[in-house]
């Protein structure tokens, strides 16, 4: 999946992906939030502002839940979120203190 993307071949990336919808059974678990991550990447880079959003809050929110925080992978979600919320032009003001 991220190599095709990578290598800028979107549809076929998409094709190798499975929907969301396809495998989530409404369980918080750790592939479920990869595939929730990769969607999104995929998203970011097709300009899909949208979904890119809607995918990383939830890949974030569902990896912080279930491992933490802090962890690699939450922060990698954590990231690509961020990077939603400015493509979509949600930048916040965050207090630097």
């Amino acid at each position: 999946g991220l190599s095709l993307i990578r290598a800028g071949l979107y549809d076929e990336a998409l094709v190798a992906l499975p929907a969301p919808a396809d495998v989530d059974d409404g369980i918080d678990r750790p592939e479920i939030a990869r595939l929730l991550h990769n969607r999104a990447t995929l998203a970011i880079a097709q300009g899909k502002h949208a979904d890119a959003l809607a995918l990383s809050e939830r890949a974030y929110v569902m990896r912080s839940g279930i491992l933490g925080p802090h962890a690699p992978t939450t922060l990698s979600s954590r990231l690509a979120f961020g990077h939603a919320l400015f493509l979509a032009g949600r930048q916040c003001l965050c207090n630097s203190s």
